[in-house]
């Protein structure tokens, strides 16, 4: 069962992400900011993070800067959450390669947005172990 680390200052929206990932049969752990978020990515190596882009003390391309470089944890799938008024501007730029998910989302759109991190993340692993 796979480990996503949801990373989210807004308790309720934490919450309701941790709920419908749990339903959906995935195990979860939280953090309430970036700082430790970043924490919680090096201790407990999870295999997603979902995180909001914007954190108070370390923001979503800060904590992709910290890990991105480190063979333990560079790899790890991260879907941002991002206002609907991003997604047109230069935002989301420094977030190529990353899964991004527009509040508000549904339940599918979640775990949609999930599955398809995961799988993508599986194959880069495979061709790159192959």
């Amino acid at each position: 069962m796979e480990l996503i680390l949801v990373i989210e200052t807004d308790p309720k929206m934490r919450e309701n992400i941790g709920e419908i990932l749990e339903i959906a049969g995935y195990r979860v752990e939280y953090a309430e900011d970036g700082l430790e978020g970043l924490q919680k990515i090096f201790s407990i190596l999870p295999d997603l993070v979902i995180c909001d882009i914007y954190l108070p003390g370390l923001s979503a391309s800060g904590i992709l800067d910290s890990i991105g470089n480190s063979p333990e944890t560079g790899k790890i799938p991260f879907i941002v959450l991002t206002p609907n008024q991003s997604r047109d501007g230069q935002t989301l730029d420094q977030y190529e390669g990353q899964g991004y998910l527009s509040i508000p989302f549904d339940y599918f759109q979640l775990i949609d947005a999930v599955e398809e991190q995961l799988k993508s993340n599986q194959s880069a692993l495979t061709k790159i172990s192959s």
